[in-house]
């Protein structure tokens, strides 16, 4: 019986513990003490030869494959979405489709079919600085 009771209040005292209880300054830290300490396990676990190479592919497949779809179904499920943010993400996927659209016209013209992808990735923004040389290489 006492050892029911003990861990009964052991239960209770560990699942009151939430990093939602702490103040918010601290959940920062703990968020990033803890991907941290992720981050080190696994270089501990490389460098000590407890993880070898043949263990890779199949963490990559288990992590990209089944993990990251499961993580995004379930954040997007359980979003809370308001018409506002519905509305503005049908602006920016008819933006992002026509900025896409355009820059695919406009590299049509590029002769050489190897500088086409470098001409569209710096016109998109992902590269503007390189946009005005990617321009003159090409047409100038």
């Amino acid at each position: 019986v006492c050892f029911v009771a003990v861990r009964s209040t052991m239960a209770d005292s560990i699942s009151g513990l939430s990093i939602e209880t702490l103040p918010e300054e601290l959940q920062v830290h703990v968020d990033f003490v803890s991907n941290a300490a992720i981050v080190l396990f696994g270089y501990l676990m490389r460098s000590t030869g407890f993880l070898r190479e043949e263990h890779i592919a199949g963490m990559r497949l288990l992590t990209f494959s089944i993990c990251l779809p499961i993580l995004i179904f379930t954040t997007l499920w359980t979003a809370q979405l308001e018409a506002d943010i519905l509305t503005l993400a049908l602006v920016s996927a008819v933006m992002h489709v026509g900025i896409l659209t355009l820059t695919y016209a406009s590299c049509a013209a590029v002769k050489n079919p190897g500088k086409r992808g470098y001409l569209t990735m710096s016109c998109q923004g992902l590269g503007m600085a390189y946009c005005y040389g990617a321009v003159m290489d090409n047409f100038g």
